[in-house]
């Protein structure tokens, strides 16, 4: 999901590129990822959920769908 959402942005901001040649785009939707300042790895969080408080819900362990051979992780800024 983080791919797509970050393909949709980039393609939604950049500029008009020179042509429509995909060099040309990926030059222009390099431009729009650039222009972010770079993440303070101190100002990030990464954990699973917990079950909630009156746990009718699961936390991400205990989920039955979750993937086994892959432990997946929550990053918020």
């Amino acid at each position: 999901m983080q791919n797509h959402l970050l393909q949709a942005l980039t393609l939604l901001t950049m500029e008009r590129p020179t042509s429509f040649d995909s060099e040309a785009i990926k030059d222009e939707k390099t431009k729009v990822l650039a222009s972010f300042d770079k993440i303070d790895v101190d100002n990030i969080l990464i954990g699973q959920y917990g079950k909630s408080e009156d746990s009718k819900q699961p936390r991400y362990l205990d989920d039955e769908f979750k993937c086994v051979d892959i432990i997946s992780t929550t990053v918020t800024t």
